[in-house]
């Protein structure tokens, strides 16, 4: 671990939403999961909640994510902590509202994309984007506890730039959750399918007006709480996954059939779920992203 980042003096703050844990906001719970990390790490934390209120003291470090930037830029003009930005969503369609990236000003710049969409930010900002993909939170690693749940089931905001007619077309129930609740849910059905929105797929879309690829977080959610997982193509999930532990789909058609195949025959996940988890245990948890950016911080 590098020696210019002290445990006993820094303190590493995050902006989280104060329902994150009901409303299950996607970019909330990534920060959260952060804060977590470093906790895990030995890192004294803490969540900022009110940015009415005076900021804290002892805080060396601040994170939050760039959709936010119009409602923290005050707070954080009036401390010298050191701030990091994490870039979401920022290249969007002006109808969205998202601040435009060069009007962000931080110390630090991370993303969980790849893509031309990245060197394009780093063109604006002027400065390195740290890549940071998603990963899994201890928090979703359950291994009791069962949940009335239907076999195939995803957990998620219905958003447009996404392909929810496979869904649809696989008979999949589409539910919204609470974070605290999802874990016994992906532990208790049968198959949590799992799709990518094109602006995570390297498509240019009004989300994401420049191609930028990435996995989603709930991958990672499902086989840590025990779950299995099915998933529709993007290029980069083979990255993080071999076909033994989570299986592909390039079509709906594939997707449906994929899914019966293993709702029908429940046993044939076990080889890919015992696999895919103990391989996000060794390289793809959050406290592995964590040591990737503490050795940014501490080669600034």
């Amino acid at each position: 671990m590098p020696n210019n980042l002290d445990k006993e003096k820094d303190v590493i703050y995050a902006y989280v939403h104060d329902k994150t844990l009901k409303d299950n906001n996607g970019g909330s719970l990534v920060l959260y999961h952060h804060l977590l990390a470093f906790k895990e790490l030995g890192y004294k934390i803490g969540r900022l909640l009110n940015l009415d209120e005076e900021v804290p003291e002892d805080a060396t470090y601040i994170m939050w994510q760039s959709e936010w930037w119009n409602v923290i830029k005050g707070f954080l003009s009036r401390t010298n902590a050191k701030k990091i930005c994490w870039l979401g969503h920022y290249n969007t369609h002006p109808r969205y509202g998202m601040p435009p990236i060069g009007e962000i000003k931080a110390d630090f710049f991370h993303t969980q994309y790849k893509g031309e969409a990245v060197n394009w930010g780093e063109n604006i900002v002027g400065q390195e984007i740290l890549y940071l993909p998603h990963a899994g939170c201890t928090v979703t690693d359950v291994s009791n506890g069962i949940a009335k749940t239907p076999s195939r089931v995803f957990i998620g905001n219905s958003f447009p730039e996404r392909e929810e007619n496979w869904l649809t077309f696989a008979g999949v129930q589409m539910v919204q959750k609470p974070f605290l609740e999802i874990q016994n849910i992906y532990h208790s059905a049968i198959v949590c399918p799992n799709i990518h929105g094109d602006f995570q797929k390297g498509i240019a879309c009004e989300f994401f007006q420049t191609p930028a690829e990435m996995i989603n977080e709930r991958i990672f959610q499902v086989i840590l709480a025990g779950g299995f997982c099915v998933s529709d193509n993007t290029p980069i999930v083979r990255d993080f996954f071999t076909e033994d532990e989570v299986p592909i789909a390039e079509n709906k058609e594939d997707f449906k059939e994929i899914i019966d195949h293993f709702v029908a025959h429940p046993d044939d996940r076990l080889p890919y779920m015992e696999k895919a988890k103990a391989h996000i245990m060794k390289e793809h948890l959050y406290i592995h992203r964590i040591k990737k950016l503490i050795e940014m911080l501490c080669e600034a």
